[in-house]
C-alpha cells in the first residue's frame, strides 16, 4: 500500500511538469469558448431568418463556413494569454490543468470571453427578436411571416435555455445523481460525454430533441416506480397518499402508476391537451371506497382530478398531475319498468348507455355525440336530440347518489336534500363526485334521419335552409345540427337530421335534401344514428346571426392554413323557442322567457407554441358572434347573456353562466364543502 501511494504522489508531481495535460487545459478552455459561440452563432442565424428573410447570403454553405472559421480562430487567439502567461496549471484536487479557481484577473477575463459575451449576446437577440414578434402580431394571424417567426423564436429560446443546463442545473444533477445511487445495477444514468446519452435524447425530428441535465434508461419497473417516477413528476409526497390510498381500499378497486396501461387509459382524454400525467390513477369501485379516497385526499389537501369520460376540452378541467380519480368502475345501466327510471354511472360515454337500453324500447335524455362522457355532460346541463320534447338533461333527472366532500353518501332529490338538488343540476362538480343518476325514461321506438354532407360552395343555401328551418318546423320530435368543418384547409359541411319516430312527416327535411349532397336520411335505431354523429349564445337563429357565422368560418379556416394540420369547427344548434317550457330550473339558468340556441366554436391545433394564437381567435370569434346577434335586435345584454358551462372558456365568469344563482350557489358550496376539498380539483369554481 505504501509503495502504491509513493508511486501515486510521484505521478501526480509528475503531472505538474508534463506539456500534454497543459496542452489539454488550453484546448479545453479553447472548446468550451468554441460551444458557446456556436450557440450564439445560432442565435443569429435565427434571427436573420426571421428578420431579414430574403437575405440569402447568410444561408448558403460557403457564408456559414467562413463564420465557423471565424469562430475558432477566436477561440484559439482568446486561449494564448492563458498558455503563454503559465495561468493553466496542474490542480492536484481534481487532477487536471487548470485555471486556478479563485477571483483573479485570469478567472474574470477566462469567465467573461466563455460565459458573459455569448450569453449576452445570445439574450440579446431574444429581446430583439421577442420585439420584433410583438410588433407583428399586431397583424392577421394569417400572417406567415408571424407563424415563421413564432418558431424561429423558439428555437432561439431553447438554444438559450440550452446554455445553463449544460453549464449545469446543480440542483437538477444532484436529483441525476441520487438517481444513479438509488437505482439497481439494471438501470443506468448517463450524462453529456456519454455516447450513449446523445442516443436516449435523439429525436427523429431535431425541433423536438432537447438537451437533459442526464438521460435515465430504468431497467425494471421496480426502478422505474420508486425513483423515476415521482421525481419525474415532482411530488414524493402525493406518490406515499397514493399508497395510503391503495392500502385502505377494497379489492373492488384499485391504483395504477405510470408503468401500467390502464393508467393510460385512465388519463387519456379526448384532446391530449387535457391530458395530465399524473402520480398515480385510482378506480374506486364502490361509493364506499370512493369515499374513503375522499376522506384521505381531504385529510392531506393533495390536488385531485375527477375524469368521466374525458371530453372536457379545457385543461385542469378533470385532470391533474396528482391523484387522478376514474370513475371507469361505475358502469352501471339499470331499467327499472316499474317506476320508468333509468340508473346511470358517470364512468360510461353515451354509446353505451344507448346500446344497454336499446333491447328495452328506452332512452334517457343524453349527449348527441356517442363518445362524450355521462358525468361531465349531465352535471353541466345536457343539449340532446329530446331537447324540444324534454328540456335539457337536467330536468329529466330525479336522483343523484352523491360522495360528498367530507366522505358522507347520500342520495339527493328534491324532498331530501332541495337546495343541493338545485345545485346539482348544472352545478359541475362543486358539491362532490356523484356515482348514479337516475333519470326518466323516455320510450324509444325507431328514428328516422342521418348526415348529409354537403359542397363548400352551398354554404350559403345552407345557412339560409337553416334559418328557414329554425323560424317554420314547429314539430318537437324535429331537430337537426349544423356542422362546419375545416381540417387542414379542407372543408366540410354537415347537416345532421333527426326525427323521432320511424318516419318524418312530408317535407320535414325537404329544404335540406333539395340542395346537392351526399349521404341520406332513413329510418334506423337510435343508437345507429348517434354513433353517425361526429360557447356562445344567441337569442335566436336569424339570417345575420348565420351569415356572421359563415364570414367567421371562412375567415378563421383560410388564417389557419399557415398553422399546419389545423381544425376549424362551428356548430350551429338551432331549437324549438319553447324547449325551455319544460324546465324544472336549477343551477344552470333556462328559463322559458331566456330560450337560448347554444353555438360551438372550437379549434384544433398542434404546437403548443400557437396556444394563445387559437385561444385568442376562439374568444373573438365568440365576441363576433354574439355583437352580430345584438347588432340584430337580440337582447342578451346583462343578466340574460347566460353561457352554457359545457362549451365555456376555462376563463368564463362564473356570472355569465349562472347569473342570479350564484349568490345561491355560494352558499350551498360553503354548506356542503366549508373545508374547500372540492377546490382541489378543477373545473369552475364558486
Amino acid at each position: 500500500m505504501a509503495i502504491f501511494t509513493l508511486q501515486h504522489d510521484l505521478q501526480q508531481n509528475s503531472e505538474q511538469n508534463n506539456p500534454f495535460c497543459i496542452i489539454l487545459g488550453f484546448f479545453g478552455y479553447g472548446t468550451d469558448g468554441l460551444q458557446n459561440y456556436s450557440y450564439l452563432l445560432t442565435a443569429v442565424y435565427q434571427y436573420i431568418s426571421v428578420v431579414y428573410p430574403n437575405k440569402i447570403i447568410w444561408r448558403t454553405i460557403k457564408s456559414q463556413f467562413c463564420l465557423v472559421i471565424v469562430i475558432w480562430i477566436v477561440c484559439i487567439l482568446y486561449s494564448l494569454p492563458l498558455l503563454v502567461t503559465g495561468q493553466i496549471i496542474y490542480n492536484i484536487d481534481n487532477q487536471i490543468c487548470q485555471i486556478p479557481l479563485r477571483l483573479s484577473l485570469p478567472m474574470v477575463y477566462v469567465a467573461a470571453i466563455i460565459y458573459i459575451i455569448p450569453n449576452s449576446g445570445i439574450l440579446a437577440v431574444y429581446i430583439k427578436l421577442t420585439r420584433y414578434v410583438h410588433q407583428i402580431s399586431s397583424r392577421a394571424i394569417s400572417n406567415h411571416t408571424l407563424f415563421h417567426a413564432r418558431r424561429e423564436l423558439k428555437l432561439v429560446q431553447r438554444t438559450f435555455i440550452l446554455i445553463p443546463r449544460i453549464l449545469g442545473n446543480t440542483d437538477t444533477l444532484q436529483i441525476c445523481h441520487d438517481i444513479e445511487n438509488a437505482i439497481s445495477y439494471e438501470s443506468q444514468v448517463f450524462y453529456l460525454y456519454d455516447p450513449r446519452y446523445y442516443d436516449d435524447i435523439h429525436h427523429y425530428s431535431i425541433s423536438s430533441t432537447n438537451f437533459s441535465v442526464c438521460s435515465v434508461e430504468p431497467g425494471t419497473t421496480n426502478d422505474l416506480a420508486i425513483i423515476v417516477i415521482p421525481r419525474i413528476l415532482g411530488n414524493t409526497d402525493t406518490l406515499q397518499i397514493c399508497h395510503d390510498i391503495e392500502n385502505a381500499i377494497s379489492y373492488e378497486s384499485q391504483v395504477f402508476y405510470l408503468y401500467d396501461p390502464r393508467y393510460y387509459n385512465d388519463i387519456h382524454h379526448y384532446s391530449i391537451s387535457s391530458t395530465n400525467f399524473s402520480v398515480c390513477s385510482v378506480e374506486p369501485g364502490t361509493t364506499n371506497d370512493l369515499a374513503i379516497i375522499m376522506k384521505i385526499i381531504g385529510k392531506n389537501r393533495v390536488p385531485f382530478g375527477i375524469k368521466s369520460g374525458g371530453h372536457s376540452l379545457n385543461p385542469g378541467f378533470s385532470s391533474t398531475k396528482d391523484v387522478h380519480i376514474s370513475m371507469l368502475r361505475f358502469s352501471q345501466v339499470n331499467y327499472n319498468p316499474t317506476d320508468q327510471t333509468v340508473d346511470v354511472g358517470p364512468g360510461l360515454v353515451w354509446n353505451d348507455v344507448y346500446k344497454q337500453l336499446q333491447p328495452f324500447n328506452v332512452s334517457v335524455l343524453g349527449g348527441r355525440v356517442s363518445n362524450v362522457g355521462v358525468g361531465g355532460f349531465l352535471l353541466g346541463g345536457g343539449y340532446g336530440w329530446k331537447s324540444n320534447q324534454y328540456g335539457l338533461s337536467i330536468d329529466t333527472i330525479l336522483e343523484y347518489e352523491l360522495v360528498t366532500p367530507n366522505g358522507t353518501i347520500i342520495n339527493v332529490n328534491n324532498k331530501t336534500y332541495p337546495d343541493l338538488f338545485f345545485g346539482l343540476k348544472g352545478g359541475l362538480n362543486n358539491f362532490g363526485i356523484v356515482t348514479n343518476f337516475k333519470m326518466r325514461a323516455l320510450p324509444q321506438t325507431l328514428v328516422y334521419g342521418g348526415v348529409l354532407l354537403y359542397d363548400f360552395l352551398e354554404i350559403n343555401n345552407i345557412l339560409n335552409a337553416a334559418v328557414n328551418f329554425q323560424h317554420n318546423n314547429q314539430d318537437p320530435k324535429a331537430q337537426i345540427l349544423c356542422d362546419f368543418t375545416s381540417l387542414g384547409g379542407s372543408v366540410a359541411i354537415n347537416i345532421i337530421a333527426f326525427y323521432d319516430a320511424p318516419i318524418a312527416p312530408p317535407n320535414t327535411f325537404d329544404i335540406f335534401t333539395s340542395i346537392g349532397h351526399l349521404g341520406k336520411l332513413q329510418t334506423r335505431s337510435f343508437l345507429s344514428l348517434v354513433q353517425a354523429s361526429p360557447v356562445v349564445i344567441t337569442e335566436n337563429m336569424r339570417k345575420p346571426g348565420v351569415e356572421k357565422v359563415r364570414d367567421l368560418f371562412i375567415e378563421y379556416t383560410l388564417a389557419s392554413i399557415p398553422y399546419g394540420r389545423t381544425l376549424v369547427n362551428f356548430d350551429v344548434e338551432p331549437f324549438l323557442p319553447s324547449y325551455f317550457e319544460k324546465s324544472q330550473g336549477g343551477a344552470y339558468p333556462h328559463s322559458p322567457s331566456n330560450p337560448l340556441f347554444p353555438i360551438v366554436v372550437q379549434f384544433g391545433w398542434q404546437s403548443e407554441l400557437d396556444d394563445q394564437v387559437f385561444i385568442n381567435a376562439t374568444q373573438t370569434v365568440a365576441e363576433a358572434i354574439l355583437e352580430a346577434a345584438i347588432q340584430d335586435g337580440q337582447d342578451l345584454s346583462g343578466s340574460k347573456e347566460i353561457l352554457y358551462p359545457n362549451y365555456a372558456l376555462d376563463n368564463t365568469p362564473l356570472i355569465k353562466m349562472y347569473g342570479k344563482n350564484l349568490d345561491r350557489l355560494k352558499s350551498i358550496r360553503q354548506q356542503w364543502d366549508p373545508e374547500n376539498v372540492m377546490y382541489l380539483t378543477g373545473g369552475f369554481k364558486f
